[in-house]
């Protein structure tokens, strides 16, 4: 009571614990009840109870004036209505006696009666009706009935959303793949929501499509599906694994891709599904054609506004009519009150290896939780989330430090192997309220919010001031329900105060050819990155494309060690470059992007940050925009500000202009071109960002234009564009640091020109002006189409290039000064298989190839600058709709340089794509995901939004959030195997990290049937470096998943890299994690369950990385000299934990349950020497269960804890009787005879005593 006297904030927790509660119904599919008698529906909700739920008070529903009646009928007879019975009104009797909604003795029938009669049918009948107004999330999805289109055949689209009472108009857009969907596309296909449309492409389409699904609402205002891809091709070929046409044409069917999201939803998502016991039962519900998996489960959801509804549901010849009110305001909370007074005896933990101090004392505590979760809906569309968990503390403490947080936490997404890796129930954790702190809440109306606790920030309009961060406080963000033409909201507005407790980290990295990438810390905070790939412009570094990566599907992050693991290998260069190469690896450098925060190995840090930005369309073609942030920090204090403008004539013509001012360095940004074993500060030479006053200002200025011909006129095509920018010396933001923090001025231009049918001219340049070299390049591109066959090119490069610092530029490539003019001849060969001479017949496989070679020279050069000629071969093969392969191999003065990568895909339809890496980490959740490719091409900017961050981009898709995975359909086709492959060699340079020659091939393999989930990958890598050295590394992914039964699940994981260097035994990197899990989980008792779980690990850190209590300053071997220094990761470590928990119901009112616990760890206090020293724990916990008398229950428990290096074992019994006092408050009282927990990693020895628990839930 004195904390609650003390602290007002906990009176408001213990009004809102008062609240009202509403259930919610559960999800869990029903079983094939004995009779109706013995399972209770109420509002389409299986109550767990043999007596009828008590009666409530229940409205007459009117729609148009007509009563909205619930009954079942089959054949044409109803069911569920008594004849000749009349229909009583609500008030005409105090109450009525009923059995399963049969009026008794002939009285009349009630409303309520008829609902409780289908209900039951419908429990009788294994389908549910149900209603949640908490969790509405729209859907959308689109695509193509068969794997790809065939020339000359129409393509059918289809579509599907569980928001169609939202939508009045839909088309599917079809554009050439890499024009952006602002621009007109090539056919608008008009298509009915839920249904489907064909599209019959021109003769002369492009083989490579792309397509959008777009609906608006009665206002205009639209949401748009992801880009999806479609391939043309002249024959269809056989494949054994298809299924049957209409089975195959359900591959999107309940999955998300919506992209653009602009049409305002509120209401309540009313699902239906159920079971049959034949798969081709017809199912209908909603005005739709429900489909039904291959194991007879189907499931439909639509969100509905509030108000009084019916819902229609046919099954075979059986048809249920429920009537259901859907409310306007919802309110959900759960919470819990847990007071434990203990008295007894404690000792210090080294008493364990110290027998002389076990000098007991008596104590006596008092300790407590409280801790809550709350969510509602309010007739205004508002929604609230609010949480609070005081965590277990002394009680005079549980609200004393209420605004302290943990800097370690921000969002966490429960990561099964941390706990047990599977579970046997397809069940998703979700943490809707994320907070470093002890509260949390969030307000929100449609788009808009305000959040007290963890968030992310993600600008967009401007490049020069860039924040992206995660970070713990408050939040606003408003956006306006208007919008542009081309769906950008019309205003915007966003304002934040926080105080992590963190330091941000921005890592980039170049393309290594590998999916693995060492981050420069350890230990980072939980949900705090942010990873991208940027692909940028090989001569001015400008971010041509940036694409937002998820977890979980495009990456997995390990947290406490550090680690990227990417979805598949990321090249170092994408293409998409001009015709001449200026290296061994011709196209435009890719990089992975990593922003993360982490608490340093010093006692506090003072890193308060704020920030705001707004921007307001005026109309479709004038955008204002301005930014202001500042974070503190000892070493990282920076005020960064800016403002933006956008002149827009249409997608394609626009002019973008920004400015921006700076003041102290920031966080500053680490490179490495090796994948982490290396890093080096993008403001001078060395690994650590540079810590300094930064006091002075600088400034920024960019201006990028661009003009598409075809906005003018219909007959005309091509694009032209320009840019300059200009960053004086000491600017610093986000992706904006100059190599030395240099001044840096730069200017260019670029032009695509079609000079009549058959021609087509490209020019380019750009030229920068910096202290550490100046640079200027232009280049011509003339290609000429002789015949659909054969085409040629001829291009031309001249560069001229300053004398380098060589105190900066580390590259012996780069460093080269004077002038070169490069030529290039090229021819490309394409195949046709509409020629006359090809057989009438299709052939077995499709003979879509293409090849080009090409001869380049150097015609003119001057200074220290190299020759560049160079010969190569190229070429690409449609193998099938499915498959393709591509390669290119070249020789020349930069050394042997080439290519080979090859995909097989599954679909091209939707998002199933059976990738090996989404399968390591959960193959039990049995969904394939393809989220995007990540790494495209791109040569120059396609329109003013192409360079700006996303906003926002969650893990949908065929994932745990689609509708499939909810309920466990097996709605996919049967496809089983994809693989991959990738090779590639030639020398990557860069001004830091100097020259590096590289050769990196990798091979990836995965299977998925109905029991059986498989994947593996390879990948190697040799790397030469003028600089660090050679390096040999290896890496291999394996994962298998099982569904033995439907009771038992199995999955398995090895991951093991392997990274020597020639430097010594200290630079190597060493990684190895293996897990085996089972779960035994009945699905028709819940009797007996099994859990099992064992995990290896080895970790011999990157040479690159840091230790976790290091601070953020210079690398130092003496960290106490200076309390922001940085130290090594000397060290390695390795261990296993085995772990297993079964319970079992032996009668209903005895439970036996056991647990065992091994773990042993071995540290190896530096990298290269010294011995291996072991700590291992192994505990034992029988424990049962007794409910001896109605709401009174005992346990007895007994544990054994043994410690082998101390030489100590610990064992002993806890007894404990329970009594309900409530329905929700229990009070249990009982004596610890052992001294320990059942907690392997709090190994201390304070629990022994007399204990009093006192625990109420809400």
């Amino acid at each position: 009571m004195i904390a609650f006297h003390r602290h007002p904030l906990a009176a408001l927790i213990a009004l809102a614990l008062a609240a009202p509660v509403v259930a919610q119904a559960t999800d869990a599919a029903p079983t094939q009840a004995d009779s109706n008698h013995g399972r209770v529906v109420q509002n389409g909700a299986i109550v767990p109870s043999r007596v009828p739920p008590s009666s409530e008070h229940v409205q007459t529903l009117q729609n148009d004036g007509a009563r909205l009646g619930s009954d079942v009928s089959q054949a044409g007879n109803l069911s569920c209505v008594t004849d000749g019975v009349p229909m009583a009104p609500t008030s005409a009797l105090p109450f009525v006696v009923s059995v399963d909604g049969a009026p008794a003795n002939g009285q009349a029938s009630h409303d309520a009666d008829r609902q409780r009669c289908v209900d039951v049918t419908l429990a009788g009948d294994t389908v549910q009706v149900r209603y949640d107004p908490m969790v509405a999330k729209p859907m959308l999805n689109a695509w193509t009935a068969t794997d790809g289109g065939v020339r000359g055949e129409p393509v059918r689209f289809r579509t599907w959303s569980n928001y169609a009472a939202w939508v009045a108009r839909a088309e599917i857009r079809v554009f050439a793949r890499g024009s952006s969907t602002q621009e007109t596309p090539l056919a608008v296909v008009p298509v009915d929501i839920g249904g489907d449309a064909q599209w019959l492409p021109a003769p002369d389409a492009p083989a490579d499509l792309t397509y959008v699904l777009r609906v608006a609402d009665a206002k205009g205002r639209f949401d748009e599906t992801r880009v999806k891809s479609l391939t043309l091709v002249d024959y269809r070929t056989h494949h054994d694994d298809l299924d049957t046409p209409e089975r195959e044409a359900l591959t999107g069917y309940g999955e998300d891709s919506r992209d653009v999201a602009n049409i305002p939803v509120h209401g309540a998502a009313v699902t239906v599904n159920g079971h049959v016991p034949q798969a081709g039962t017809a199912v209908h519900a909603m005005n739709t054609d429900v489909p039904v998996g291959r194991d007879g489960k189907f499931a439909m959801q639509q969100i509905l506004p509030p108000g009084d509804r019916v819902v229609d549901v046919t099954v075979g010849d059986r048809t249920y009519r429920r009537s259901v009110r859907l409310p306007e305001r919802d309110w959900f909370y759960v919470g819990v009150i847990d007071i434990t007074a203990s008295h007894g005896s404690a000792s210090a933990n080294a008493t364990v290896v110290d027998p002389s101090l076990r000098n007991e004392v008596k104590s006596s505590a008092v300790d407590g939780r409280l801790a809550f979760y709350s969510k509602g809906t309010f007739e205004n569309g508002w929604k609230v989330t609010a949480s609070a968990d005081t965590r277990e503390q002394p009680l005079y403490d549980l609200f004393s430090n209420f605004a302290s947080k943990d800097p370690r936490y921000l969002l966490r997404r429960i990561d099964p192997d941390q706990y047990y890796p599977v579970y046997g129930d397809d069940s998703t954790a979700v943490d809707d309220a994320p907070t470093q702190g002890k509260f949390y809440v969030r307000v929100e109306k449609d788009d808009s919010q305000f959040t007290w606790g963890n968030f992310l920030t993600s600008w967009t309009g401007s490049e020069l001031v860039q924040y992206s961060r995660g970070l713990y406080g408050a939040n606003a963000l408003w956006k306006s329900q208007d919008s542009t033409s081309l769906g950008e909201r019309r205003t915007t507005l966003n304002a934040f105060a926080a105080d992590p407790g963190t330091v941000a980290s921005r890592e980039e990295f170049r393309g290594t050819g590998g999916s693995l990438y060492y981050l420069q810390r350890q230990d980072i905070t939980t949900g705090s990155e942010r990873v991208w790939v940027e692909i940028r412009d090989r001569d001015s570094g400008l971010v041509l494309q940036r694409t937002l990566l998820v977890p979980g599907s495009d990456y997995d992050l390990n947290y406490l060690q550090g680690r990227v693991l990417l979805r598949s290998p990321l090249s170092s260069m994408a293409d998409g470059s001009g015709l001449v190469q200026v290296g061994s690896l011709s196209g435009n450098p890719a990089y992975l992007v990593v922003n993360y925060e982490y608490v340093p190995g010093v006692t506090e840090l003072d890193t308060f940050a704020t920030g705001a930005r707004g921007e307001h369309w005026f109309n479709d073609h004038v955008r204002i925009g301005a930014t202001s942030y500042h974070q503190g920090g000892e070493g990282t204090d920076q005020n960064l500000g800016g403002i933006d403008a956008t002149l827009r004539y249409k997608p394609g013509t626009f002019l973008r202009m920004e400015a921006a001012r700076s003041k102290g360095e920031g966080t500053g940004t680490l490179n490495s071109i090796d994948g982490g074993f290396n890093f080096q500060n993008t403001t001078g030479l060395g690994n650590q960002p540079t810590v300094r006053s930064g006091d002075d200002k600088a400034y920024a200025g960019r201006v990028d234009a661009a003009v598409s011909l075809a906005d003018f006129s219909e007959t005309m095509r091509g694009t032209v564009g320009a840019y300059w920018q200009d960053r004086q010396s000491g600017f610093s933001a986000p992706g904006q640091i100059t190599l030395g923090g240099e001044g840096a001025r730069q200017v260019g231009a670029h032009a695509e020109l079609p000079l009549g049918k058959s021609t087509d001219l490209n020019l380019k340049a750009d030229r920068t002006d910096a202290l550490s070299q100046d640079r200027n390049s232009a280049e011509a591109a003339l290609k000429h189409q002789f015949d659909p066959h054969w085409s040629g090119s001829f291009g031309i490069r001249a560069e001229d290039r300053g004398v380098a610092d060589a105190t900066l530029i580390q590259s012996p490539t780069l460093s080269e000064h004077g002038k070169r003019t490069d030529a290039i001849v090229r021819v490309d060969y394409q195949s046709l298989l509409a020629d006359q001479d090809k057989p009438s017949e299709p052939p077995a496989t499709l003979d879509a190839w293409n090849a080009y070679g090409f001869v380049q020279q150097t015609l003119a050069r001057s200074g220290t600058r190299s020759d560049n000629d160079r010969v190569g071969l190229g070429g690409g093969w449609q193998v099938t709709e499915r498959i393709h392969a591509n390669a290119e191999v070249s020789e020349g003065d930069g050394g042997l340089g080439g290519k080979l990568g090859g995909d097989y895909r599954i679909s091209d339809r939707s998002n199933v794509y059976a990738q090996y890496l989404m399968e390591t980490d959960r193959p039990d959740l049995a969904y394939r995901g393809r989220f995007g490719t990540l790494v495209g091409g791109a040569k120059t900017r396609l329109n003013d939004r192409v360079s700006v961050y996303e906003e926002t981009r969650e893990t949908t898709g065929s994932g745990q959030d689609s509708l499939i995975h909810a309920f466990g359909i097996d709605m996919t086709v049967n496809d089983r195997w994809t693989t991959g492959f990738k090779l590639e060699q030639g020398t990557v340079t860069d001004p830091l990290a100097g020259d590096l020659r590289r050769q990196a091939a990798s091979v990836s393999l995965a299977y998925k049937g109905l029991i059986t989930k498989w994947a593996s990958s390879l990948e190697y890598r040799y790397e030469d470096s003028n600089n660090a050295g050679r390096r040999t590394s290896w890496l291999t992914r394996n994962t298998i998943g099982s569904q033995l039964t439907p009771a038992w699940r199995l999955l398995g994981k090895l991951d093991m890299a392997r990274s020597g260097s020639s430097n010594g035994v200290f630079f190597d990197g060493n990684y190895t994690e293996g897990v085996l899990g089972a779960a035994y989980r009945p699905v028709d008792n819940d009797r007996w369950n099994t859990l099992f779980k064992y995990t290896y690990m080895y970790d011999l850190p990157s040479p690159g990385q840091l230790s976790p209590s290091g601070g953020i300053g210079g690398v130092s071997t003496d960290p106490s000299s200076n309390l922001y220094a940085s130290t090594v990761a000397d060290y390695s470590q390795k261990g296993q934990v085995l772990s297993v928990d079964t319970i079992y119901d032996v009668t209903r009112w005895l439970s036996l349950g056991a647990k065992f616990g091994y773990r042993w760890g071995s540290l190896k206090p530096t990298r290269t020497a010294g011995d291996w020293l072991d700590s291992t724990a192994t505990l034992w916990v029988v424990r049962a269960e007794w409910k001896f008398v109605r709401n009174w229950s005992g346990l007895v428990e007994w544990r054994r804890l043994s410690a082998r290096e101390a030489g100590d074992a610990r064992q002993g019994a806890l007894v404990g009787v329970y009594r309900y006092v409530t329905k929700h408050v229990k009070v249990g009282v009982g004596y610890n005879f052992t001294r320990f927990s059942d907690d392997m990693t709090n190994l201390n020895y304070n629990n022994r005593g007399v204990f009093l628990n006192v625990l109420s839930t809400f």
